[in-house]
């Protein structure tokens, strides 16, 4: 198996932090680690910008040969009801970039 990593930057719609909090740890991370590959998660705060007045970023660990398939299941379950995306996530500053590890 090969460790990858989804790194996922986003934010809460305006006035919705706390309904995006609560949704993003107790609805979103159990639903992307139904997903085969997935195998953790962890969430932190960005100190805020005036660019990024709140924004957060989500690590998402995966082992596995390919973790193209693995992000595609996440891309196809998204929005459905395998995977309920909140209001309170504001989608439009969303940004996600898939890494490999290159050392322990």
């Amino acid at each position: 198996m090969h460790t990858h990593c989804l790194i996922v930057y986003s934010s809460p719609t305006p006035g919705f932090e706390a309904e995006y909090n609560t949704w993003y740890n107790e609805t979103h991370i159990p639903d992307v680690l139904r997903i085969p590959g997935f195998t953790g998660a962890e969430r932190y705060k960005l100190p805020p910008t005036e660019a990024e007045p709140i924004r957060y970023v989500a690590l998402y660990q995966m082992n596995t040969t390919d973790p193209d398939t693995a992000v595609a299941e996440l891309t196809k379950r998204a929005g459905t009801p395998e995977m309920i995306i909140s209001d309170a996530l504001d989608s439009a500053g969303t940004v996600v970039t898939l890494t490999t590890a290159v050392s322990k």
